[in-house]
């Protein structure tokens, strides 16, 4: 149960929230996350997260744990007469980590994952300008490739320090995801709230974030 939840974790976090809001006619670009402007349509954009784990097993062990991950991706803005079509590569290196648990009669021991994956996909968007406010909905879509995975085994010991199991954990070489989210603009604020929806091999993840920026 314990890997199961690890992947699940994984499956969420393969893919950063890399987007920068881009150009759309002569709209300025309202970057969540830092960004070097290339050209008017070549966006790089760097990305880093950090967060706390909490989950149970199904015997309602709890489980603590921490991750976190560093990325960029180069996006291409492509104005239409309708919407904003944003291709994008990239890359990025998660850490996961579950601590020391202990259950009824057994123990699991410290486990940690770390994957590297190379990251594609578009995004679509539409700005809408209302007096001095902008809402910017967005539809994404993408897949990832691991490149490299450094796993150690889950081991599960009795009171004894004898162990009982050891299980390798397998993450998805391939995975898909499509997220959908909406962002409100002015010149002081930026608040974005989305969801996302990853799929890796038999694992089905489900993130939704908020995210509020302020500009200095």
């Amino acid at each position: 149960k314990c890997l199961k939840l690890a992947n699940q974790f994984l499956c969420a976090s393969h893919n950063p929230k890399f987007w920068g809001k881009g150009h759309c006619g002569q709209n300025p670009i309202h970057a969540t996350t830092p960004s070097i402007i290339a050209t008017d349509s070549l966006v790089v954009n760097l990305d880093g997260e950090f967060g706390k784990l909490f989950g149970k097993t199904s015997t309602g062990n709890k489980l603590k744990g921490s991750l976190w991950a560093a990325g960029a991706a180069a996006h291409y803005y492509v104005d239409t007469k309708l919407l904003t079509i944003a291709p994008y590569v990239g890359g990025s290196y998660q850490n996961v980590t579950f601590q020391k648990a202990k259950g009824r009669g057994f123990t699991i021991d410290k486990t940690n994952v770390n994957n590297l994956r190379a990251i594609g996909g578009f995004a679509v968007l539409k700005p809408i300008l209302l007096q001095k406010v902008t809402i910017i909905p967005e539809f994404t879509t993408n897949a990832s490739y691991l490149v490299k995975s450094n796993a150690s085994k889950i081991v599960v010991k009795n009171n004894n320090d004898v162990v009982i199991s050891e299980n390798s954990i397998k993450t998805p070489k391939s995975s898909f995801g499509v997220g959908s989210s909406v962002t409100i603009a002015n010149d002081v604020i930026e608040l974005t709230c989305g969801y996302e929806r990853s799929f890796g091999g038999k694992y089905i993840a489900q993130t939704g974030y908020a995210k509020l920026r302020v500009n200095l």
